[in-house]
């Protein structure tokens, strides 16, 4: 292996999710489109897909986050209890954690406790920590480093 490359998490409605995830990042989506080619489901092991597909640019390097939004073939909602085995994060390290705390509340997102949580002990002793979940209920890590 060489590099992560990227990250992809499948939602329900890619426009909802799109405003999100500009929201969160600050940032344009590098590219918004709609895939149903014979490869992509040859890649992905279906018969046929037809998908909506959003891709940014993540912060601090070259990994991109990848957004898909199937309409065939159709999918279900599964459960995204942090404890189910197979379930996923991702985490951004912020400088300010209860400024982004702050903002992030204001624009409606979701979070694990009602205040970023402070570590005293541990491998991220002296950060600080918090999960958030966007629309779909996908997790979000927030940390805070104080030597970074």
């Amino acid at each position: 292996m060489k590099a992560v490359d990227h990250m992809s998490f499948t939602v329900s409605d890619l426009d909802r999710s799109v405003e999100f995830y500009r929201q969160l990042l600050g940032s344009e989506p590098l590219v918004v489109g709609e895939e149903s080619s014979k490869h992509a489901a040859q890649v992905i092991g279906y018969e046929r897909v037809d998908m909506r597909y959003a891709n940014f640019a993540l912060p601090g390097g070259k990994l991109m986050l990848e957004l898909f939004q199937y309409r065939v073939p159709s999918g279900e909602a599964v459960s995204l209890e942090n404890a189910n085995v197979g379930n996923a994060h991702i985490g951004f390290a912020v400088d300010d954690l209860d400024a982004e705390y702050a903002r992030l509340e204001a624009i409606g997102a979701r979070f694990s406790h009602p205040a970023p949580v402070s570590i005293p002990e541990g491998t991220h002793k002296g950060a600080k920590a918090i999960y958030m979940r966007d629309p779909d209920g996908i997790t979000i890590e927030l940390l805070e480093f104080p030597d970074r």
